[in-house]
């Protein structure tokens, strides 16, 4: 039997992290799988009662609490510690504002056997009120999101809002590295594993629901420049020095500059940046 922890942060939307544990537990029962879940979630100190409700209505998740100041990243990157203690067959990585439908679970598992349980599998994610796929796996030379084909394919790197990750791979990549905060940790353990040599590919079909979030505020011309620049600088914008690291360490020097300086660009020059 496989043994799989499933990973989660959140903080401060109750009604999404109920919705998708409570999607995520009907899946499971579901499964066809000959596999068992233990669920793993950093509540980041929510003042609007997830912790609370989770504990009401899910007891047997393992809650964990953290400092007020994870974030998506770093939280994940708790949940992934103490998950990692267990020696878990499988680590699935699962966004709290994400539904999960029907075989979505046995999907992942059936796709993973099919590469001999060495690659990452990402879960493509579809609008529910249009039915436009929003995040899954992008391309390697135009960077866009790779539309499914009824079977697997290749990505170059991904978004963190379904993945499975064996334990094989586990073994070689580790982690998620805690240096980036809220954004970029998702794409970056993608292509450090690709610099490992370690295959990615997206599932065959859509096996999730999930909105796509709005232009970042900081280059988002609705807002003001002063609204802008407070954004730009707190760890939901753009963090000069994680994004620097980020581009260095998987495009070069080079490009890690020119990035720095187009950021800054985008954030007084917005509307010329918005396509």
């Amino acid at each position: 039997m496989d043994r799989i922890a499933v990973l989660l942060t959140c903080f401060n939307r109750k009604e999404k992290t109920i919705a998708c544990l409570d999607s995520l537990y009907k899946i499971i029962e579901d499964t066809d799988a000959d596999a068992a879940f233990d669920i793993y979630l950093v509540d980041d100190k929510s003042t609007d009662g997830t912790a609370e409700a989770i504990k009401e209505n899910f007891p047997e998740v393992n809650l964990l609490i953290g400092t007020g100041d994870l974030y998506w990243n770093r939280g994940m990157h708790l949940a992934w510690s103490e998950a990692s203690k267990h020696d878990y067959d499988f680590y699935l990585w699962i966004n709290d504002d994400t539904i999960l439908k029907n075989k979505a679970l046995q999907m992942l598992l059936d796709n993973s056997k099919t590469f001999n349980d060495e690659a990452i599998i990402c879960g493509v994610c579809e609008s529910a009120k249009t039915g436009e796929i929003t995040y899954g796996g992008y391309e390697k030379t135009t960077h866009k999101l790779i539309p499914p084909s009824g079977k697997p394919q290749a990505c170059f790197y991904f978004n963190g809002n379904i993945v499975l990750v064996p334990k094989k791979v586990f073994k070689v990549l580790g982690n998620l590295d805690p240096v980036f905060n809220h954004g970029i940790g998702d794409y970056d353990y993608g292509l450090r594993a690709y610099k490992k040599g370690i295959n990615k590919y997206i599932t065959g079909e859509s096996i999730g629901y999930c909105e796509r979030n709005d232009l970042p505020k900081w280059c988002n011309p609705k807002y003001t420049f002063r609204q802008r620049v407070k954004n730009f600088y707190s760890p939901l914008g753009v963090v000069a020095s994680e994004q620097f690291v980020f581009r260095s360490r998987h495009y070069g020097y080079y490009k890690a500059t020119k990035n720095f300086f187009s950021n800054h660009l985008r954030l007084i020059f917005p509307s010329k940046w918005v396509k």
